[in-house]
């Protein structure tokens, strides 16, 4: 039993209550005690396991310290919170860089500007109103927070899927980013810097739509994305833009638009000099060919993919493309190539796709489930089951509306031979999860 906990037993009171509305550190870490306190362990025992000190936790449980997503993820794990831990670490991470920001403005006399953002619908467009004139600090102080935000909203994306971020991106867009670059056009002119943030900030907001189903309002955010990276100038942004689009395309069937967005993204990919570029707009292009069933431009598009990012070699990549390497391309081989009707070499990059970096479980779930149902197609019923029962384990802790639907499709695969009780127990534990 720690030390605080033995003094508030033998003075006969329970530990002293949290303020979960003081902050969203102290919503964390009422959050981390309740879970702490519901598996009936002690600061000294969640301390072990994690491997903090117990003063740590305790101070972060007080909401007094500062709190890393290392910490977080480590707490998240040991008390089985699936992800419901790491949700609540963007508004905390938001929270402190505008604390940051703001005591720095104070220090420049910097007007600030608007409250932290409140869950609600997604945002309207930029329009001119009336606000604060930015001067160069606060925009940079600006894009800074923004640019947090957007490492912290990323990494519970890839690690817990859209469901787990959306509130909090659509919020803070709505309420406190497009406010903030409204103003900014009012006075005539918006910084670069704080222009890109916001494009990117935007066009994560679009993936995390699309991961959760709600494809119309993706594209809106894409398409807002676009204009803003257009507007800056930023001819990679802009390609990396136009591949997610023809990536959207080409998840809800449509070939025609896959293929226009990638040739798109590749113009630009070429005027930015940039390989890494060119080779997803080809992979993403030659999903498209094949969904098309033209076998020949896809087949084209994806040697292009492969040289282009054998020409890459180590340089260093901005954060929006750092998923981009062999793994992924690989799963897109494995796309365009079980489009085409070729499962067998369709099985051997899907396998490659499993060899990913740590930190992106839903794409692992994608490929995985991928992968079955190319075992599926090939009749491999035993593979296809095993892969099948380890994606609804999977899937169990990713709020993803994609990954149901991959999911869904491997059930309808298998409904030919549904009559096997292994492929019937596996049709079973999908719909009970919500893939049907």
């Amino acid at each position: 039993m720690d030390r605080e906990e033995r003094q508030s037993r033998r003075r006969g009171r329970p530990p002293k209550p949290l303020d979960a509305d003081g902050s969203k550190a102290a919503r964390l870490g009422v959050e981390v005690r309740r879970r702490r306190e519901g598996r009936e362990l002690t600061q000294k025992a969640l301390a072990a396991l994690t491997g903090f000190s117990p003063q740590h936790l305790s101070e972060v449980e007080r909401g007094e310290a500062s709190v890393s997503e290392h910490f977080i993820q480590a707490c998240d794990d040991a008390l089985g919170a699936d992800g419901r831990l790491v949700e609540l670490l963007p508004p905390v991470i938001y929270e402190r860089a505008r604390a940051r920001w703001s005591n720095r403005a104070a220090q420049h006399s910097i007007p600030t500007r608007l409250p932290s953002p409140t869950k609600t619908s997604p945002a309207s467009k930029p329009t001119a109103t009336d606000c604060v004139k930015p001067t160069p600090i606060a925009a940079a102080a600006d894009a800074e927070v923004i640019a947090e935000m957007i490492c912290a909203l990323r990494r519970v994306d890839n690690r817990f899927g859209g469901g787990s971020a959306k509130g909090i991106v659509w919020s803070y867009l709505k309420g406190e980013v497009h406010p903030m670059l409204r103003g900014a056009q009012a006075q005539g002119s918006v910084p670069r810097r704080l222009l890109l943030a916001v494009a990117e900030l935007t066009q994560l907001a679009g993936w995390i739509s699309h991961d959760v189903g709600e494809n119309s309002r993706a594209r809106e955010y894409f398409g807002e994305s676009l204009r803003l990276a257009r507007a800056a100038g930023d001819e990679a942004f802009t390609s990396e833009v136009l591949a997610g689009m023809s990536h959207q395309a080409a998840y809800l069937g449509d070939a025609r638009t896959a293929v226009d967005a990638a040739h798109a993204a590749r113009r630009h990919a070429i005027r930015s000099d940039a390989p890494v570029l060119v080779s997803e707009a080809a992979a993403m292009e030659a999903h498209g060919h094949a969904l098309r069933r033209d076998a020949r431009a896809c087949l084209v598009a994806l040697r292009t993919a492969e040289r282009s990012l054998d020409a890459v070699g180590d340089d260093r990549r901005p954060p929006w493309l750092e998923y981009f390497d062999q793994a992924y391309l690989a799963a897109k081989f494995a796309h365009a190539l079980h489009a085409l009707g070729e499962p067998k070499a369709a099985e051997r990059y899907a396998v490659q796709s499993l060899l990913m970096s740590e930190g992106y479980e839903r794409g692992r779930l994608f490929n995985t489930v991928l992968l079955a149902q190319i075992h599926v197609d090939r009749g491999n019923l035993d593979a296809a089951c095993e892969l099948g029962r380890r994606s609804v384990t999977m899937a169990s802790g990713i709020r993803s509306a994609r990954g149901r639907g991959y999911l869904a499709g491997l059930r309808r695969r298998l409904e030919p031979h549904a009559a096997v009780p292994q492929v019937r127990a596996l049709r079973e534990q999908i719909h009970s999860l919500g893939g049907a």
